[in-house]
């Protein structure tokens, strides 16, 4: 997601940040409970209610979204809460995808599809893993179409649509996932490859 588009997103949530910053409500305590609901939407997705689960994953999106500007404008950034915020999203992912695998491969026995999840969920924690570990390195590759912002925007709408949609979506995000893989990977080597030669 690029920064005007994160910059936009940011004033509108600004009210909403400003409020929880007002109650007292700390940016963990936002995380947790952003990581509850999302545990309700994936038993939603587990349960088949396609379109509720895609509701709640956003007001899950929601937490998500604002928990790092409560402790950004709240002035309660901390090595521990940015290390919590993003263990707790490698869960949330897994609650998500684990649901709609259960859906799909032991509700309706869809080995294929349950493939596709599997290999979507892999995906999505590898994004992740290629930036943890290139910015342990020194640098913070951030290309390619699905970051996880992006994810849960696509999962949202297409869940909310439902039915065959839904299920072919998959599938364009299972390609789309790969792509960010593959990009963030060769954008980590162009840039090492270019330090070590000019080092």
């Amino acid at each position: 997601m690029d920064e005007d588009t994160k910059n936009l997103g940011r004033k509108i949530l600004a009210p909403v940040v400003n409020l929880i910053i007002k109650l007292k409500i700390g940016p963990n305590v936002v995380t947790i409970i952003g990581l509850l609901i999302t545990i309700v939407s994936a038993y939603l997705f587990a349960a088949g209610q396609l379109r509720w689960a895609g509701i709640v994953l956003a007001l899950a999106g929601l937490c998500d979204a604002i928990d790092g500007e409560v402790a950004r404008k709240g002035n309660k950034v901390s090595r521990f809460g940015a290390f919590f915020d993003s263990t707790v999203d490698r869960f949330e992912e897994f609650f998500i995808f684990g649901g709609i695998l259960y859906y799909y491969g032991y509700t309706l026995r869809d080995p294929v599809f349950s493939l596709v999840v599997y290999l979507t969920l892999l995906g999505a924690i590898m994004t992740s893993y290629v930036r943890a570990r290139a910015e342990g390195i020194g640098y913070s590759p951030d290309s390619g179409p699905m970051d996880r912002p992006g994810r849960y925007i696509f999962l949202i709408v297409f869940s909310i649509i439902g039915g065959s949609v839904f299920y072919y979506s998959m599938f364009v995000l299972l390609i789309l996932v790969f792509v960010t893989v593959v990009n963030r990977f060769r954008e980590f080597y162009v840039v090492i490859n270019r330090e070590e030669k000019h080092g």
